[in-house]
């Protein structure tokens, strides 16, 4: 029995080239501007948490992604380690939610 193989691929969403995949272009390179689909995580806390408390966890959590041993887990995934300040994700999410919604509106998506 042969092993299976993955079909090629055709291009990333990602705004630049897998480090993974360098052959493969981004969608913008393939013809489709504008598209860009990242999957991320973050993290959040509540609303009315003291401001000392978040740049703290800010801090370690930053800290800790970029270490050498989580960066080289993540670049294994082919996954790219991005720390920012709690208001870049927090513009980060704003921006994602109004570009969601205007896919969602101009689809006409419906909730059910």
């Amino acid at each position: 029995m042969s092993p299976t193989r993955a079909p090629p691929a055709l291009a990333v969403s990602s705004e630049a080239r897998n480090l993974l995949v360098p052959d493969v272009p981004t969608m913008r390179e393939s013809g489709v501007p504008d598209y860009v689909v990242s999957t991320y995580v973050g993290v959040v806390a509540p609303a009315g948490t003291p401001a000392a408390i978040v740049q703290r966890l800010n801090t370690a959590i930053n800290e800790s992604m970029t270490s050498p041993d989580a960066a080289s887990a993540f670049a294994r995934l082919g996954a790219e380690i991005r720390p920012a300040a709690p208001q870049d994700f927090a513009a980060f999410l704003a921006a994602e939610t109004r570009k969601w919604a205007d896919v969602v509106k101009a689809a006409n998506i419906k909730v059910e």
